[in-house]
């Protein structure tokens, strides 16, 4: 084999070699509760409280988003006049979502800090009218990136600013584990259901939780790195031999 053929076989080792050791996975949907059609209206408010929804993970994720989906931006009902409905458009660019992470108490969020949390403007996107009442909108959160392992947890989301009238969108996908939180310098206290929960029976909401599974290195067989070091050693054989023979 000449001097330049090996050169090429071993430097294609090295290409698979780094490779194998590093795999790009490309984000999905980990989790989900769709939306079930227009039978369902909305009733979280989001600016009172946080409103939270349970989740689970079967493997180890690196999340890189969050969205729910809000019934908004209408002709709302008027408590004060019973025939009068009001347009109340969200402010969408002053809007500011909080959004938490929490581990999992059963059947609330467990704890009063979250796991992971921040603050964010979402990006929006008009989903069609659901209702006679309501338009459709989905709310996106391009979150830091971060890992959570395999399990069970809540997301909670929370209106700060630009808020006329947003309303958590309900589902008939997903069970009805809701729970709403209230924030206080001693940290959040949790509850199951929706705060009046008398007037609002247990729901499920339209939310997802996207990424991707967390970096995994392929371990090489050791035959992979065998090859490669005998023909860098062959490499290196075969060029002392030249300087001896020109000697």
């Amino acid at each position: 084999m000449k001097l330049c053929d090996l050169r090429n076989v071993v430097a294609g080792g090295l290409v698979l070699l780094v490779g194998l050791t590093s795999t790009e996975v490309s984000a999905s949907v980990l989790f989900q509760n769709q939306w079930s059609g227009p039978s369902k209206s909305g009733n979280a408010s989001f600016i009172y409280y946080i409103g939270a929804e349970n989740f689970s993970l079967t493997n180890a994720y690196s999340i890189e988003s969050l969205t729910f989906e809000a019934l908004t931006e209408g002709p709302i009902y008027n408590y004060w006049s019973s025939s009068e409905y009001l347009a109340k458009p969200i402010d969408r660019d002053s809007l500011m979502i909080d959004w938490s992470i929490w581990a999992s108490g059963g059947d609330k969020p467990s704890g009063t800090t979250a796991l992971f949390s921040g603050s964010m403007a979402p990006s929006l996107t008009d989903m069609g009218n659901c209702t006679t009442c309501y338009k459709r909108i989905e709310y996106l959160l391009d979150v830091p990136d971060f890992n959570l392992a395999a399990g069970d947890y809540w997301v909670g989301f929370h209106v700060t600013r630009g808020f006329e009238g947003l309303y958590w969108a309900q589902t008939a996908n997903g069970d009805t584990k809701t729970a709403s939180g209230y924030v206080s310098n001693s940290g959040t206290a949790w509850y199951p259901g929706h705060p009046n929960s008398s007037n609002y029976p247990p729901e499920a909401y339209v939310f997802s939780v996207r990424g991707s599974a967390a970096s995994v290195s392929s371990v090489p067989e050791p035959e992979t790195y065998t090859m490669v070091l005998a023909g860098l050693g062959l490499i290196g054989a075969i060029a002392r031999r030249r300087r001896a023979s020109r000697a």
